[in-house]
This record gives structure tokens, sequence and C-alpha cells, in this order.
């Protein structure tokens, strides 16, 4: 096609020219061909044949040119390419990877900044999907690729900066690219980023915030992984025979050198990943909550831990995100949870913008676990940071209405936000405590119920007998931790009271009482309601609390709840609520297991069995034991009175007394002509007589009785009470019961002089009464 100037002649290209747009067309068409192969690089059909064709060479000699663009084309097709391990291990070996970052540092040198950081962002990402690759890299030369990575930390390309987050979040597991994080500030960096990303103005702005919110908690995982193998290390090392000798140091539990405590517990290596999914890490949180005071020597005195800094200070970890404020960059986040959870804006509260902020969320909170744990004095930092809220106004909420606020979500989607958020609540409010402690959340509910029931020391005996007896004194001298089984270690928690009054201010009570019931998601539903017991056990350690507890009568409702099953069979765990049970009735734990755990069925069966009982007695036999029993106590005018109303047979019963005063009494109770009469302790002309209790059951119950349902139910102790209260009426000859006669119980109740005589005395019967009067 030709081409013409202004004045509309013909214009012949000059010969430079024709050559420079025959440069740029072959330069486009390397660029084209080098983006066709990247584009089929993750193809495994793809793999075979480029590696026939020698792509690695390929690659190598492309990256030696001077192009930018050839340059950025050629890391985006190894970026590609990178999805295959093999090829990343033979990139590695043949020298392509460290001329991918030699590359990148001599184009920042050489002032062309962010031209390669893109593509090589997508390299590091490729890189770090095979922890193999990294573990080969970090051998190799570490320093050239964690120089490049944090380069790109400060990218002013969003998706640079995003896949170089992301590098650090899958990488962070190795102890050299930690210490190298450390060194050069990264958590600073790291939290600058998640504090921009509250305000996202694109998605990928989005995706940043969240990627740097993921790195922050894998940061702090790391840091749990160490402190835990530190303490494994040392409960090994206490626990060689050799070092129990020489220091003197008890021997751990079975269940601890056997399971949890290997006999040697190797180094980290720098060069190899820990585990850092979740099962490991919630693995490493149980056996630091479980065993954090164990691992002291003979010497109560000379405490260790393994979560402590240089000089006993804090964990550095946590002083170090206390420095930059990293506890209100995390609750911001969390408030932001809040923010869309009582919005009503359409878009705000959109599918995409509530799973985006719900992530964030959740890292967030999960960060906020291990260091509540770990440093139990940040309770009050956490609970006490006042947050701006989004929005524009200067309404602030302070971390502890934030949790409540998070815990209390009615959306069956945020159930693992709301358990979070518990598990953050509860380090808050509870102490820690020793291993062997009867409340430590860890501990084994088969344990904690055969202790409970086969220790009954002295010690818990005068306990009982003093909270009966000084009822009024107890209440009034009851300590603020209210715990008086509770380890030393639990005892001595002063710094944890303010953030009980704060909780109390904030109706953490009736939130924690609330989620009790709270059955939204069936896979959670057990953990919350857990958490929520242990919340308030911890609550109830404030003497204010537990008498609010008390009043709410949460210790019925915890009994009811042990009693039912669980949502999921596997998560059943009671032992927190028998605590708290214990602490809020105040009374001891074994008297609480065996009411709160008793089987529903066997209490509804008794119930059944008083409630079913119909009793009829003789009205004459019963109207001459009132007249004797009125004779006996010095009442005449009364019995004179009975007897005028009554029209009873009084000579026939001064004759019985009469005659049971000459004779001499038996051991048995009885007299020498027979009958049952029997005589008071001290001899008096007192005549009592047994009664002869003969009831029968319902058929119902009699039915379920013969089939062996209720062959182990022992006698009603309602029943029993009834039946042994002193009333008017204590003794009876014959008591009949309505109903069926199949199968009669007979119960013999013996006299008052003889409530403890091994041989119940003979019942009375008409025939014998007739008998001794004819003898008579």
């Amino acid at each position: 096609m030709q081409s013409f100037d202004e004045d509309g002649s013909i214009v012949v290209p000059s010969p430079a020219h024709h050559e420079e747009d025959f440069k740029r067309l072959v330069m486009l068409e390397l660029l084209y061909t080098l983006d066709c192969l990247g584009s089929m690089g993750e193809y495994v059909e793809i793999f075979a044949p480029a590696l026939k064709e020698d792509i690695i060479t390929t690659i190598i000699t492309f990256l030696h040119n001077k192009n930018p663009a050839v340059l950025s084309h050629t890391m985006t097709l190894t970026s590609h390419f990178l999805a295959h391990k093999k090829f990343s291990f033979s990139l590695v070996e043949a020298g392509g990877a460290d001329l991918l970052f030699t590359v990148f540092r001599l184009q920042q040198a050489a002032g062309q900044v962010g031209l390669l950081d893109r593509s090589l962002s997508m390299c590091l990402h490729g890189f770090a999907s095979s922890l193999a690759v990294i573990e080969r890299l970090v051998v190799v030369n570490a320093d050239n690729m964690l120089s490049a990575a944090f380069a790109l930390l400060s990218s002013p390309n969003d998706r640079a900066r995003q896949n170089a987050v992301v590098f650090f979040s899958l990488t962070l597991g190795f102890k050299a690219i930690l210490d190298y994080f450390e060194k050069h500030n990264g958590l600073y960096t790291v939290l600058n980023i998640i504090r921009v990303g509250n305000h996202p103005k694109s998605s990928a702005q989005r995706q940043l915030a969240q990627d740097a919110c993921l790195c922050l908690r894998q940061y702090v995982r790391m840091q749990m992984a160490l402190v835990t193998h530190r303490l494994r290390r040392k409960l090994a090392q206490l626990n060689h025979p050799s070092n129990r000798v020489s220091n003197a140091v008890p021997a751990l539990t079975a269940a601890t050198a056997a399971s949890r405590i290997p006999a040697r517990v190797p180094k980290i290596t720098w060069s190899k990943a820990i585990d850092l999914d979740d099962k490991t890490h919630d693995a490493n949180m149980v056996f630091y909550e479980k065993y954090r005071f164990s691992a002291t020597s003979g010497n109560s005195s000379n405490s260790w831990s393994a979560a402590t800094g240089p000089g006993g200070g804090m964990w550095p970890p946590a002083a170090k995100l206390s420095h930059l404020r990293g506890i209100l960059v995390l609750l911001e986040v969390v408030a932001m949870m809040c923010l869309v959870m009582h919005s009503t804006d359409p878009d705000a509260n959109s599918t995409t913008i509530r799973i985006w902020t719900a992530e964030r969320a959740q890292f967030c909170l999960d960060s906020l676990r291990v260091l509540t744990l770990v440093v139990p004095s940040l309770a009050i930092e956490v609970c006490s940071t006042e947050v701006l809220l989004d929005g524009g106004s200067a309404l602030k909420q302070l971390g502890m209405t934030i949790l409540l606020d998070i815990a209390m979500s009615n959306n069956p989607r945020d159930s693992e936000l709301v358990r979070d958020a518990l598990r953050v609540f509860c380090n808050c409010v509870s102490p820690p405590h020793h291993k062997d402690c009867w409340q430590h959340p860890y501990k084994d509910i088969r344990q904690y119920t055969l202790t409970a029931r086969s220790m009954r020391t002295k010690k818990d005996d005068q306990l009982q007998r003093s909270s009966v007896d000084t009822v009024d004194q107890a209440s009034s001298t009851i300590t603020p931790n209210n715990c008086s089984n509770c380890c030393p270690k639990a005892k001595d928690d002063k710094m944890l009271r303010p953030v009980r009054k704060l909780a109390r201010e904030r109706n953490a009570i009736k939130v924690c009482v609330y989620l009790l019931r709270y059955k939204r998601s069936v896979q959670n539903a057990d953990a919350i309601r857990l958490l929520s017991t242990r919340a308030l056990l911890g609550l109830s350690r404030d003497r204010h609390i537990s008498q609010i507890l008390e009043k709410m009568q949460v210790g019925q409702l915890l009994s009811d709840m042990i009693r039912s099953d669980p949502v999921l069979e596997e998560n059943a765990d009671i032992h927190s609520a028998l605590d708290l049970i214990s602490h809020v009735t105040h009374r001891a734990s074994n008297v609480v297991i065996n009411e709160a755990t008793d089987p529903t069925v066997r209490k509804i069966e008794k119930a059944s069995i008083v409630a079913n009982t119909k009793v009829s007695y003789n009205e004459d036999e019963l109207l001459r034991l009132i007249y004797e029993h009125l004779v006996t106590k010095g009442l005449h005018h009364a019995a004179s009175a009975l007897v005028d109303e009554t029209k009873i047979p009084v000579e026939r019963t001064r004759k019985v007394s009469v005659v049971a005063e000459a004779q001499p009494p038996r051991p048995d109770g009885t007299v020498v002509n027979g009958g049952s009469l029997s005589s008071n302790i001290k001899g008096s002309i007192l005549v009592k007589r047994q009664a002869d209790v003969d009831y029968d059951v319902q058929s119902t119950v009699l039915s379920r009785r013969e089939s062996g349902y209720l062959s182990d139910t022992p006698r009603p102790k309602k029943l029993q009470r009834v039946l042994s209260s002193g009333s008017i009426v204590p003794e009876l000859k014959n008591v009949h019961v309505a109903g069926s006669t199949q199968h009669p119980l007979k119960i013999f109740r013996p006299a008052d002089g003889q409530a403890k005589s091994s041989k119940p005395a003979a019942p009375y019967s008409q025939s014998a009464f007739k008998a001794f009067l004819k003898a008579a």
C-alpha cells in the first residue's frame, strides 16, 4: 500500500525504515511465539515434546538477551512450565533459576524498575508451589532469590506484590527464609499492606490484602511451631533417664512419654520446611497448652518457658507485633467483618465481598488466638484496644465488643468465625493451667470421670461439711479466683481480672449463655458450645459473675446439655461443663459428675415408679395405732376423744398393751406367743408393729423389668425418703398397692428401735392377734 504526504505526492520509504519495520515484525513474531508456548506450557501433553526440543536451553539463551520485552516474555514462559516439578529441578540444576534473579537485579540497577516485576513474581510463585524445589534453591543460593522477593514487595505493580506475598506465605516454613524475613523487617511491610488493604480500590488490591493476612498467619504459625519444638526438646531432655537421676526430676506420665513426646526430638534444619497446615498447627496448639508448665526442673522457682525473649522478656514475635501496633491492625480487619455483617447495602454484603472479608477476619483471628495463648498478658491489649470504625464516623469499639459481635453472628456460613472468635475470647478470660490441673481444657474425660469418682479424700469431705455448716460465712469470704482445686498457675491470674470485669460490662455472659444452644452449623455446633462453656468457666472465676450464673441457673442448663447427645458423636466433650457446674453451684466435682452423668432413662424410670405407685391401708388398724401412740405419749384426753368419735375397740388394745409389758422382749422384737409386737429400746409400754408393705408395679414397668431392662435399677431414692420420713402415721399393718397383682415386691419397714437390724420383724397378722387374745 502506497503512502502520501500532505501535498498528495507519493512517499517512497527509505531502506533504513524498511529494515526497521522488518526487525519490529521479527520481534513481534518472537514475542507471540513465546506467548504461544507459554500458554501451552502447563499441559502435560506439551511437556514431553518441549523437553525433547531442549526447552531449558532455549530459555537460558533468551535470558541472556538485552531486550526487556524478550526477558519479560521469557520469564512468563518459564513461569508456566514451572508447573512441572521435573522442569523446575532441571532449570535449577542448569543454573536458570539463578540467572533469573541475576537478570532482575541487573535491570533494577539499570533503573528499569517495574519492567520485569510481574513476570519474575510469577516465576517465584511457580517455584514456591513445590517445597522440594525451594529446598534446593535455599541450598544453592538463597540470597539472590530472597532479595528479589523482597524487592517485589515494594513494587508498583499490584499483581507483582501479590505474587511476592504468596511466595512468602508458602515458604515461611523454612527457617532460613524466616530469619531473612525478620532481618529485613518483612513483618512491618506485611502489616502496611494489610492496613492499606482495608480500603481496596480494585480486585487486585483486595486479593493482595487477603494474601497479606494469610502471610501474617503463616508467620505466627511458624513462630508457634518453633516454640512447640523447643518445648518438645526440653521435655525429652528432662525425660531422659540420665537427666532424671542427676536432677531428681520426676518422670512424665505414660501418655506423655509414649505418644506425644518421643525419646529424641531432632533439631530443625535451616534448609528443611516445617509443616504449617491446619492439622499440625492444631496439634502444636494443644501440645503447648497442655505442657507449657511441664518443662521445669526439680526446683519450682527455676521456671523455664519456651516462649520467652532474651532476659526473660516477652515472646519476640509478640513483642514486635505489639510494638508495630499489629494488634490494632488485626482488630481493624475483624471490625470490617462486623460492618459487613450489620450492613444492609446489597453491594457491600454481596457474596464476593463477604467471602473476602470473612477469610481475612478468620486469618486475623487465628493469629490473635496464638498470641493470646502464648502471651496471656496480651489479653488486656486485645480487649481494651479501641478500633475506629469505617464509614466516616468517629465511633470507636473495643476489641472485646468486636469479638462478641462476631460471636453473635446469625449467618450459618459464619460458624468458623464464631468458633475462632470464641477461641480468642477463651484465651482472654481463662488463665493457663498445669497439665495435671483438674480444670485443664484438654484433660481426658475418662480420666476426669474416674479421678472424680475414686478420689474421695479427707479434704473433699471437709469442704463438703464446711459448705453445709458455713454457707453464709463462705459467701462473704469467696476469693476472686473462686477455684480451690485449681493449680497455682491458674490462681495467680490478677492480670485477667480487668478483662473479666470488662466482659461483664459488655454482656459477655449473655452471649456465652446464648451460644450454649448454638445449632446453626452441624459441623461446628459442638465446638462452639464447648468453647462457650470454657468461656463461662473462665468468667466464673470472678465471684460476681459466679453469682450471676448461679441466679441464671446455668448449672441446670449445662446438666441438660450434658445428657443430650452431641450434634456430632466424635465431638463429645463434657468435663468443662462439669467444672462450670461445680463452680456455679459450689459443689464438689465428684457429686456433680454422679448427678450430671447419671443416664436420663434411669432417672425417668425411677420417677415413673414413684409416681405410679398407689398405697392403701386398713382404717381400723391406722386408728388403733394412733390411739396407742397417744396413750404412750400421755395424751389420755386426746385418746379418749378419739375412742368416743371413732368407736374403736379400746379394751382389746389395752389388754394387748398389758400383756406386751408383762412378757420380756426378744432381740427380733417378737413376744413368746407369736405376733409382731415390738418393744421400745428403753423398755417402755410402747407397742410397735411392722408394716408389711406390698405394692405392685405397673404392668408396663413390670414387662420391661422381665425383659431385663430394669434389672439393675436400684430402689428409688424418692420412695425411700417418703417411707423413712417421720410422720404422724409411722406404722401400718398391711399396705396394699392398687393395680396389677403380678410379682409383688415385699418391703419390710423396720421399727424405730430396729432401724439397723439385719433381720426384719415378723409382720403383724389378724390371726396371730386373735390367738394371742385367746391365750391371754
